[in-house]
């Protein structure tokens, strides 16, 4: 198979860079031959399914309702672990690439950078990004659910507009 060969050519340095660009781990592979048929299996199944948009068909009503935002890309370091003072819950990125919008705040110089997470009912900012952009708060109790545990605030920050 050409591919495999393609690949194999490759360092395996490069093919790790490439895996770990996708998001898939390599840690646990220890021999060349590994690295080359995870980065093939990839690859084949990247191009064996038609793009989304091609498949599925918005209905008029969806269409009008779709807006076309500018993501970009964001490697976060996964060796880079961050632990909240006042929870449980403990973060550490897995590699690869990850979404991320810029949205204008009014009355501010610099975009603000969100994490696209759709599985999220809410966006987290830290503390000091809310006094940084002066952000209003309103004081209710707040419990959000993440993967590593239950964390909860007694204050929560309100964005009234913003543009992207």
């Amino acid at each position: 198979d050409s591919l495999l060969s393609d690949i194999g050519s490759m360092r395996a340095g490069e093919i790790k860079a490439e895996l770990t660009a996708a998001g898939i781990g390599t840690s646990d592979v220890f021999e060349k031959e590994e690295l080359v048929r995870r980065l093939a299996h990839f690859r084949k199944s990247r191009t064996a399914a038609p793009p989304v948009a091609a498949r599925v068909a918005p209905t008029a009503k969806a269409a009008a309702l779709t807006s076309r935002i500018p993501m970009r890309f964001h490697s976060l370091t996964p060796d880079l672990s961050v632990r909240s003072k006042n929870s449980n819950v403990f973060l550490r990125p897995s590699p690869g690439k990850y979404p991320s919008i810029h949205i204008n705040l009014p009355d501010q110089k610099r975009p603000l950078t969100l994490l696209v997470d759709t599985a999220c009912s809410g966006i987290v900012v830290r503390p000091a990004i809310v006094q940084q952009y002066r952000l209003p708060t309103v004081n209710i109790g707040v419990t959000m659910q993440a993967a590593g545990g239950t964390a909860t605030g007694s204050s929560a920050a309100r964005l009234t507009s913003a543009t992207l």
